[in-house]
């Protein structure tokens, strides 16, 4: 149950944490159902699933592959909670997501607020952050700034580029047990830390924004929801891939949002362009077409084009094992998102990938 005094905390300080929220029986059973979902990815992709572990670290739309999740937030404890902090007492799923930060493996997440990148035309959602285990400061829970979402929107943070940066005495850090549940707004600033402390952080995250929010694409023309949207700008999204809790609420105004469709517009490696930039660029050097990372995930291959990398731009042949990595990475995360929107959330390849060919770029 969501005391009032609960939502009022929530409203002023942009967070809540609900703990206790879900047995841990329950939460080991979604754990379970999250890594048999990770081992049919990866082979469906044709990625061995060693590869796959150490290189994926998100999956996107969990409750469209697992009825444990669905009935989660569709039916279930989440469908419970969620509409509880909106206005009229309804809401729209805009999507899911596990992100795993396994240790020794992982890295981190900016400074950011969620809703600017979301290509929806009103502010007023939330995330719910569910923990499958006992995490500590050390281990990549949220950091927040509290209150910061009275701010308002800034622009969207590029991971790659951008360094936002808060007093340490302003951070909170939301140390959680397994089965707790963050409730977080959507303009609340936050990060988290490279998970240096336990073997396993997986996070279930789920997005929540208005039931009647409208599609804006130029708000955040590159995010992957795009695929699933069938509307047209400006209209109500559409309930089979972002589904109504509660009751449907009459229309209201169309809010005024930012245009950040310039995020992709930059000749320069950001984390909106960055997988775009590396394909073409090999496949402009290296003479390749049509499915490129397919082609790079194969030893042979993957080998023949550092070789010619090599030699076409006069690189220090120490480069040579660095460099396999960087393609290997890369190959796996382009086949996982072309398959199912799977990626690293952490852009280490395409970084290093950059610092190598800034120049040729």
């Amino acid at each position: 149950m969501i005391a009032t005094s609960d939502i009022k905390f929530y409203e002023e300080n942009g967070y809540l944490i609900i703990r206790d929220f879900l047995p841990t029986q329950k939460v080991d059973k979604l754990s379970l159902n999250y890594n048999k979902l990770r081992k049919k990815l990866a082979k469906q992709s044709l990625i061995n699933y060693s590869d796959y572990q150490k290189e994926i670290s998100q999956i996107r739309d969990v409750w469209k592959y697992n009825d444990e999740f669905k009935n989660l937030i569709l039916r279930d404890e989440i469908a419970k909670v969620a509409p509880v902090f909106f206005k009229n007492k309804s809401c729209r799923l805009l999507h899911d997501h596990i992100i795993n930060k396994p240790l020794k493996n992982n890295g981190l997440v900016p400074w950011h607020q969620d809703y600017t990148y979301w290509p929806t035309d009103n502010p007023n959602g939330l995330s719910l952050w569910l923990s499958f285990s006992d995490l500590d400061e050390k281990a990549g829970v949220l950091e927040i700034i509290p209150k910061s979402h009275i701010l308002g929107e800034e622009k969207p943070m590029d991971f790659i580029n951008d360094n936002k940066l808060f007093s340490s005495s302003d951070v909170k850090f939301l140390t959680v047990n397994k089965g707790d549940l963050v409730v977080l707004d959507a303009l609340t600033w936050h990060r988290t830390s490279e998970n240096i402390s336990v073997r396993e952080r997986n996070a279930y995250i789920s997005l929540w924004i208005p039931s009647n929010s409208r599609y804006a694409p130029k708000h955040a023309s590159w995010h992957p929801v795009n695929d699933n949207i069938t509307v047209n700008e400006n209209e109500i999204l559409n309930d089979d891939w972002f589904p109504v809790i509660g009751n449907k609420v009459a229309v209201e105004q169309i809010h005024e949002y930012k245009d950040n469709s310039s995020t992709e517009d930059m000749e320069k490696i950001t984390m909106y362009n960055a997988s775009r930039i590396a394909r073409n660029f090999l496949q402009k050097h290296l003479n390749l077409k049509n499915d490129i990372w397919t082609y790079m995930y194969i030893e042979q291959n993957r080998f023949k084009s550092i070789n010619l990398l090599i030699n076409k731009f006069e690189l220090d042949k120490a480069v040579k094992n660095e460099l396999n990595e960087i393609l290997l990475s890369m190959a796996i995360n382009g086949i996982a998102y072309q398959n199912h929107r799977g990626r690293n959330v952490y852009n280490k390849s395409y970084i290093k990938f950059n610092n190598i060919f800034k120049n040729e770029i």
